[in-house]
């Protein structure tokens, strides 16, 4: 590898995490909040029927489910990066 490659690939590693950190950040920053609300609301006992705590609790972990793939994903990414292949 040349410096111009060298210094591509580093540029766009550095670009990747920068992007997915953020984006996994503000994933993860509301399905914190959708979290701290489900129990708020069962703490002060809010009317709330017990299949709304059930689908509250379906989406957060759908969402989860999609921003571990999105980390997985990113991590290969830049494992393929960093090693000179394909982005």
């Amino acid at each position: 590898m040349n410096a111009a490659t060298t210094n591509e690939a580093q540029k766009s590693v550095t670009n990747l995490e920068t992007t997915t950190a953020d984006v996994l950040s503000l994933k993860l920053y509301r399905l914190i909040e959708i979290v701290k609300l489900a129990a708020y609301a069962t703490e002060n006992g809010l009317p709330a029927r017990e299949c709304d705590t059930s689908e509250v609790l379906h989406y957060v972990a759908d969402e989860l489910h999609g921003v571990n793939s999105d980390f997985t994903e990113t991590v290969h990414s830049l494992a393929r990066v960093m090693k000179g292949g394909a982005q």
